[in-house]
């Protein structure tokens, strides 16, 4: 499977089978994480942890998380979200399986300088797969965006925290003008989360047009805006 039809069919993973993976997929991952097209400049670290490793209130854990360090602000956040969702379609695409997680902190962080804990990711082998998301949960083009685009319909698929679709498009010439559009959650952290989730949503749309997409802020100072997407027009047809 390619990471493009992963956007379609992926899960969030939260049942995983308790052994590590090997070196080699180790190895792997850590080139995804390499390669991965960053979308700004704002610095991120990482750190391998295991289930021992993680604080998390959850009942089930996995043998492997991802802790993502980086500034607080909203670029930096969109950027985190950006990488890792790619990182996030790589696994799927291969058979692992994956979840972000904002509840499952490191219990002890690590130093990583000025940068902060800001979300995890957990992965392994899934023990089974959950019936995947065909999108029932999430809302119609008609909402998150002003045009029923179809080159829009990968980020409509985006995973985001409690599915709360924080994001809105506005079409802008041969572009889309992206919005941050924040739900009154009282949840710690969820700010920052939702900034992965705008990240996540641009990832969606990378990888489903990775030779044409292109994105800009363009300095405007405009509150809640995030930046431009151009994604030139193929044949494909997201659209059922």
């Amino acid at each position: 499977m390619e990471p493009e039809e992963a956007i379609f069919t992926r899960r969030s993973v939260r049942s995983y089978l308790p052994e590590k993976l090997d070196d080699g997929t180790m190895e792997k991952i850590e080139g995804w994480i390499r390669d991965a097209k960053r979308l700004t400049s704002d610095p991120f670290e990482y750190d391998y942890l295991g289930p021992e490793e993680i604080k998390t209130l959850m009942k089930w854990r996995a043998p492997h998380y991802l802790a993502v360090y980086s500034k607080d602000d909203m670029m930096s956040g969109v950027n985190v979200g950006f990488v890792f969702q790619q990182v996030d379609l790589m696994m799927q695409s291969n058979g692992l399986g994956s979840c972000w997680l904002g509840m499952a902190k490191p219990a002890a962080p690590k130093s990583h300088g000025r940068l902060k804990w800001g979300v995890s990711m957990s992965f392994g082998k899934p023990d089974g797969y959950p019936e995947v998301d065909k999108g029932a949960d999430r809302k119609p083009l008609s909402e998150i965006s002003d045009v029923a685009d179809p080159r829009l319909e990968p980020a409509r698929l985006a995973p985001s925290a409690v599915n709360s679709q924080t994001w809105h498009f506005k079409k802008n010439g041969d572009g889309f003008d992206l919005y941050y559009k924040p739900k009154v959650l009282k949840i710690p952290g969820i700010t920052y989360w939702n900034y992965n989730d705008l990240g996540i949503c641009l990832a969606h749309l990378y990888v489903s047009h990775p030779d044409t997409f292109a994105f800009e802020r363009d300095g405007r100072d405009e509150k809640r805006y995030v930046g431009t997407v151009r994604i030139r027009r193929s044949e494909r047809t997201y659209l059922k």
